[in-house]
């Protein structure tokens, strides 16, 4: 998860903003944690699809969950360049071995 703040200033780019949808995970001013799907988010509150309503003022911090296209492409095609050159250097290793 990544960190972003509660609400987007006008300055900030609209990524960082949370909405509807996402998966975020809270830290409040009296120690409390909460991981939940956003429900409604605006610029006082923060409601959790469960009902729960959180204040804006009231969170230290907030991550928010987001998906990496270069990492997970990068994760596939090294499990892939994994599942063709190991065969590779096996039969290479077992030929040695027989010369």
């Amino acid at each position: 998860m990544r960190r972003a703040p509660a609400v987007a200033a006008a300055s900030q780019p609209s990524r960082s903003r949370v909405n509807p949808g996402d998966e975020v995970r809270l830290t409040m001013r009296d120690g409390r944690r909460a991981q939940f799907t956003v429900h409604i988010a605006d610029t006082a509150t923060i409601t959790a699809r469960d009902g729960t309503t959180y204040e804006v003022a009231d969170v230290v911090a907030l991550e928010r969950r987001q998906f990496s296209w270069a990492k997970t492409t990068f994760m596939v095609f090294g499990i892939l360049a994994g599942f063709v050159w190991l065969p590779i250097g096996l039969a290479y290793a077992a030929l040695a071995d027989n010369i």
